[in-house]
C-alpha cells in the first residue's frame, strides 16, 4: 500500500523543482510589488507600511512555531510506513492547533497595534498594524494544508497557493493603494480636506492620505492570504489527499493524539529558534532605530538632511519618513541574498552526500564549491551596489528623488553587507548539513547583539543617525559569516582553503564594480542616467566574465554544479579558457 501511495507522489527532484520555481515566482513577485509601490507611497508611506510587516513576522513565527515542518516531517513518516491513520490524525490535530494560534497571534495584532505604534513613534502605523492582524490567521491555516501535502510528496498546492498569494497581493495591494490615494486627493481638490481631516496645503493632503493608502497595500497582503487558504480549501475539497478507503482500511491503529502532539511539538521548537531569533531581532532592530531618531531633537535632525525632507512633514511623520528611506535601502540590499540563495542551495546535496560518505577530500572539495559559487554572485552584486547605490536608487524609484538621495549614502554601506549576508545563507545551511544546526543560531543570535548595540550606540548620534544601523547590519553578518566559515571548517574536519576560495571571486568583483563606475562616468555625460546606468551594468557583465577566466575563478565541478554547467564545461575546454 505505501510503494501505490508514493507512486502517486512526486519524486525529489520534481518537488524540488516546483517549489523552487515557486520560491523564486514568488521573490520576483514580491520586488515587482515593493517597486511600484514605494514610487506611490513615497518614504513616508514605507515606513506605515514596513512598521506594521516588521511586527507581523516574529507575531506569526511565534504562532506558527515551526509547524509546518513538523506536520510535513510526521505526514512523511507514517505516509512512509503505510499508517495512513496516523497521517489523517496529524491532519486533524493540526487545524485545531493553527486554528487557536491564528486566532491568539491576530487578536494579540490588532489590540496591540496602537501601543506598538505609539512605543516606536509612528502613531499613524496603527491602521495598517490592524488591517494586517487578520494575514496571520490565514497564513497559519494555509500552513497546515502545505504542510499536510508536502508531507504526502504533492508540492504543487502549495506553490500554487505561494504563486496566488503573492499574485493578490500585489494587484489588490497595489489596487487598493492607488485607489485610496485618488480618493483622498479628489476630496481635497473638491472641499479642501482628506477623509473629512482639513488639509493645509496639497503636500499636507498627500501625507494625510498615506496612511490609509499605506493601508490598502497592507490589504493587499491580507486578501492575497485569504486567496491561498482559499485556493487550498478548495483544492483539499474537490482533489483530497488520494488515501483511498481501502489503506484505511489496512492500515494501523493511529496513535493518540497526545502522542502525536508531543511529537510536533518535539519536532517544532528547535526549528521554530533560529527563525524566532531572527524576526524578534529584526523588530527589536526597527523599534531601537526609530525610537532612536525620534530622541534627536526634529531640527536637529533635519539639518542632517538639508533640501531632502519635506518641509510639510509634521514631527510625528519625520521618523516614519526617514525610516521609511532606510526601507528603501534596506529592500534593495535584500534582493541579491534571496536570488543568490538559489545557487547556493542547488549545490547543498553534493555537501550532504559527501558528509554521509566520510571522506574528508569530497567534504572539502565540496564546500569549496559551494562557498566559491556564492562568492561569484556575494562580491559583484555588492561592490556593484556600494559604487553606483545612487543610480540604481534612481533607476527604480526615479519619481521619489528626495528618498534616493537620502537612502543612497545607506545602500552603499549596505552593499559591503551584501557580501557577508549571500555568503552566510550557504554557509549556515551546510553547517546544518553536517548536523550542527545549533551554530548559526547561536551566531544569529550574538549577531543581532552586536547590531542592537551599534544601534542603541550609534543611531541617536545626530551625524550618524541611520548610518550606524547600517552599519550595524555590516557588523552582524560580517560576524555570522566569518565565524560561520571557520565553524564550518573545525566541524567538518576537512582541510578548507577559504582565503583562496574567496579571493579571486572578490578581485574580479571589485574589477567589476570598477568598470561599472568609470563606465557609468563616462555615458552620463552623454545619455539619460537610467541609460547610463544599465549601459554601465551590461559593460561590467562580460568584464566580470573575462576577468573569472584569466584568474581561473572557476573549476570545473563548480560549473557542472549549476544549470546547463556541462555545456558551458565544454565550451569553455574547447577554447582553452579552462584547465
Amino acid at each position: 500500500m505505501a510503494q501505490q501511495s508514493n507512486q502517486r507522489g512526486q519524486s525529489f527532484l520534481q518537488g524540488a523543482v516546483i517549489l523552487s520555481a515557486g520560491v523564486m515566482l514568488v521573490k520576483v513577485i514580491g520586488a515587482i510589488f515593493k517597486i511600484p509601490l514605494t514610487n506611490l507611497i513615497g518614504e513616508l508611506g514605507m515606513g506605515y507600511f514596513n512598521t506594521a510587516y516588521q511586527l507581523y513576522l516574529p507575531v506569526y513565527t511565534i504562532a506558527t512555531a515551526g509547524f509546518p515542518i513538523a506536520v510535513s516531517r510526521l505526514v512523511s513518516q507514517n505516509a512512509a510506513g503505510g499508517r495512513w491513520k496516523d497521517v489523517r490524525r496529524v491532519y486533524r490535530i493540526s487545524v485545531p492547533l493553527f486554528f487557536f494560534s491564528g486566532l491568539i497571534g491576530m487578536l494579540v495584532m490588532y489590540f496591540g497595534a496602537e501601543p506598538y505604534a505609539a512605543a516606536v513613534s509612528s502613531p499613524d502605523s496603527a491602521l495598517c498594524i490592524r488591517v494586517l492582524a487578520p494575514t496571520l490567521f490565514f497564513c497559519c491555516l494555509m500552513s497546515v494544508q502545505r504542510g499536510y501535502y508536502v508531507g504526502l510528496r504533492n508540492m504543487t498546492p502549495s506553490a500554487v497557493s505561494q504563486v496566488i498569494e503573492a499574485v493578490g497581493k500585489l494587484l489588490i495591494g497595489l489596487g487598493c493603494a492607488y485607489w485610496v490615494m485618488r480618493c483622498g486627493m479628489e476630496e481635497y481638490s473638491e472641499r479642501g480636506t482628506v477623509f473629512g481631516t482639513p488639509a493645509a496645503d496639497a503636500g499636507s493632503a498627500v501625507n494625510l492620505t498615506l496612511p490609509a493608502a499605506a493601508a490598502g497595500a497592507v490589504l493587499g497582503v491580507t486578501a492575497g492570504a485569504a486567496l491561498g487558504f482559499l485556493y487550498l480549501l478548495l483544492f483539499r475539497r474537490i482533489r483530497g489527499d488520494r488515501i483511498s478507503p481501502r489503506e484505511l482500511e489496512n492500515s494501523p491503529q493511529a496513535e493518540a493524539g497526545g502522542a502525536v502532539m508531543r511529537q510536533l511539538l518535539k519536532i517544532s521548537i528547535p526549528v521554530c529558534l533560529g527563525a524566532l531569533v531572527l524576526n524578534l531581532g529584526t523588530l527589536i532592530d526597527v523599534t531601537f532605530l526609530q525610537r532612536s531618531l525620534a530622541a534627536i531633537e526634529p531640527d536637529v535632525l533635519r539639518s542632517g538632511f538639508i533640501g531632502q525632507i519635506p518641509q510639510n512633514l509634521t514631527p510625528d511623520e519625520l521618523t516614519p519618513y526617514l525610516y521609511g528611506c532606510y526601507t528603501i535601502a534596506q529592500n534593495v540590499s535584500a534582493l541579491v541574498p534571496t536570488v543568490a540563495q538559489s545557487f547556493g542551495t542547488s549545490a547543498l546535496p553534493a555537501v550532504t552526500a559527501a558528509w554521509v560518505s566520510g571522506r574528508s577530500d569530497e567534504i572539502r572539495k565540496s564546500i569549496e564549491s559551494v562557498v566559491r559559487v556564492s562568492a561569484l554572485v556575494a562580491f559583484p552584486s555588492g561592490f556593484g551596489l556600494a559604487v553606483l547605490s545612487q543610480p540604481v536608487l534612481a533607476l527604480l524609484f526615479g519619481r521619489r528623488l528626495n528618498g534616493v538621495q537620502i537612502a543612497a549614502p545607506l545602500l552603499s554601506v549596505l552593499g559591503i553587507a551584501v557580501i557577508f549576508m549571500t555568503l552566510s545563507v550557504p554557509v549556515n545551511s551546510m553547517l546544518q548539513a553536517i548536523g550542527r544546526a545549533d551554530i548559526p543560531v547561536r551566531l544569529l543570535l550574538i549577531g543581532m547583539i552586536l547590531k542592537l548595540a551599534a544601534n542603541f550606540l550609534l543611531v541617536s548620534v545626530p551625524k550618524i543617525n541611520m548610518m550606524g544601523a547600517c552599519a550595524g547590519t555590516v557588523a552582524c553578518y560580517g560576524l555570522i559569516t566569518v565565524f560561520g566559515m571557520l565553524s564550518l571548517k573545525r566541524c567538518s574536519g576537512a582541510s578548507v582553503r577559504l582565503l583562496p576560495v574567496l579571493w579571486k571571486p572578490a578581485a574580479a568583483g571589485m574589477l567589476c564594480a570598477g568598470a561599472a563606475k568609470l563606465v557609468y562616468e563616462l555615458l552620463v555625460r552623454l545619455l539619460p542616467g537610467k541609460a547610463a546606468v544599465l549601459a554601465a551594468i551590461a559593460a561590467a557583465v562580460p568584464v566580470y566574465a573575462i576577468f573569472l577566466v584569466w584568474l581561473h575563478a572557476l573549476g570545473r565541478e563548480d560549473l557542472q554544479m549549476l544549470p546547463g554547467g556541462e555545456k558551458v564545461v565544454k565550451l569553455l575546454e574547447k577554447r582553452g579558457w579552462m584547465r
